[in-house]
Order: C-alpha cells, then sequence, then structure tokens
C-alpha cells in the first residue's frame, strides 16, 4: 500500500479506534502473504512427493511361506 504521509497519520488515528480493521491490516501484511505463499509451495511440493510415490508402479511382491 502506498500512501502519502498525511494519509498515514489518518490511517493511524482510524486503527486506534478500529481493531477489526488492524486485526484485517496485520492479517493481510506483506508478511503474512509472504508466509501464507511459503506455506501453499511447501505443502504442494510435499504433496507432489506424495502423489509421486502412491501412483508409482510398483512390482509385484513374491511373499515368502
Amino acid at each position: 500500500m502506498v500512501l502519502r504521509e498525511n494519509d498515514l497519520k489518518r490511517l493511524n488515528m482510524i486503527m486506534k479506534h478500529e481493531p477489526d480493521l488492524r486485526s484485517w491490516m496485520e492479517a493481510w501484511s506483506m508478511g503474512s502473504i509472504l508466509e501464507m505463499y511459503n506455506a501453499g509451495e511447501k505443502f504442494f511440493r510435499y504433496f507432489r512427493k506424495m502423489k509421486e510415490s502412491v501412483y508409482k508402479d510398483k512390482r509385484e511382491l513374491t511373499l515368502v511361506r
């Protein structure tokens, strides 16, 4: 978010009286978005590994009796 200095002062005044807005701004901060992106990337990296291991053609096993 790009703001002029006056806009930033106004936003700070509003956020003092609006806890929901403050929580929303924190949840959607650049740090939070980067953290969600990295978590998603990590999830799909492990998901691909799991998918590859599950769907590989396996040789038939010979059981010893």
